[in-house]
C-alpha cells in the first residue's frame, strides 16, 4: 500500500539536518543546498519507523483487481476470435448479427459503449500494448498512442494510415527498424532552483508486441501453442 509517500522539508539549521540524514527514523532520497543557508531535503519514514494505517484492508484490494481481471478473461473467452484488442477494463470486438455481446449497464462494475449511439467502428488498427486507432461509420477517428502525446505536430505524423504502414511492414519484416518520430515536451522540475521547466525529447515510435505469437495473417495466438 502507497502509505510512506516522500515528504519535502526546507532546512535552515544544521542540527535539524544532521537529525535528517544521520537519524534512524528517516530514508534521505535526495537533497541540495538551494542557497547558502538552506537546504532541500526529501525523505521517507525508514521501514522500523513506519507506522501502517490500520483501516486498510489488503485482501478487499487484492480481491478487486484479480475479480476484474477473471471478469475480462470471460469476456476474451467468450469473445474468442472476434477480440481484436483488450485492456485493463476494455474491449474491442468484432460483431454481427446474432453474435453474442457483453451485456450493457449504467451500474459501477458494468460495461459501457464509447461509441454514440448507432455508430459503430469499421476500421481498427493496434501496434502494441495502449497504442491504437480506429475509425467509425459516422467518420470519427480516435488514436491512442502509449508515451507519445498527439498534439498538433504529433496527431499529423501519427495517423491511422501511418499506423496501418508500420503495422503492414512489421508483418513483412520483423526486423523492420521502420518507426516514426514524435516530439514530447515534458515538465522537468530543477529542484536545485525550485522551478519548472519544458524539456523537448524526441521519442521513436514504432510497433512493439512480445505480448504474443503475431502470424502473417494478423491473428495472434499464445507463446507455446
Amino acid at each position: 500500500m502507497r502509505e510512506n509517500l516522500p515528504n519535502t522539508v526546507m532546512l535552515r539549521d544544521p542540527g535539524e539536518f544532521a537529525r535528517y540524514v544521520f537519524g534512524c527514523e528517516y530514508d534521505v532520497t535526495h537533497f541540495s543546498f538551494v542557497s547558502d543557508d538552506v537546504a532541500l531535503l526529501q525523505w521517507r519514514h525508514s521501514e522500523d519507523a513506519c507506522v501502517s494505517t490500520p483501516n486498510i484492508n489488503i485482501f478487499v484490494g487484492a480481491f478487486t483487481t484479480a475479480r476484474a481481471r477473471l471478469k475480462l478473461y470471460d469476456l476474451m473467452d467468450r469473445l474468442g476470435d472476434r477480440l481484436l484488442y483488450s485492456d485493463t477494463d476494455s474491449v474491442i470486438f468484432v460483431t454481427k448479427d446474432g453474435d453474442w455481446e457483453p451485456p450493457l449497464g449504467p451500474y459501477l462494475g458494468d460495461l459501457t459503449d464509447e461509441l454514440d449511439s448507432g455508430d459503430f467502428i469499421t476500421e481498427f488498427c493496434s501496434s502494441g500494448p495502449k497504442t491504437y486507432g480506429y475509425r467509425t461509420a459516422n467518420g470519427r477517428v480516435c488514436m491512442k498512442a502509449k508515451g507519445v502525446t498527439l498534439n498538433t505536430v504529433n496527431a499529423k505524423l501519427i495517423r491511422l494510415e501511418t499506423l496501418v504502414d508500420l503495422v503492414s511492414d512489421y508483418i513483412t519484416d520483423r526486423t523492420s527498424a521502420k518507426h516514426i518520430l514524435a516530439h514530447a515536451d515534458n515538465i522537468v522540475r530543477d529542484k536545485k532552483r525550485l522551478s519548472l521547466k519544458n524539456k523537448t525529447a524526441v521519442k521513436r515510435f514504432k510497433v512493439v508486441y512480445n505480448k504474443r505469437v503475431l502470424l502473417k495473417d494478423y491473428t495472434t495466438i499464445p507463446y507455446g501453442y
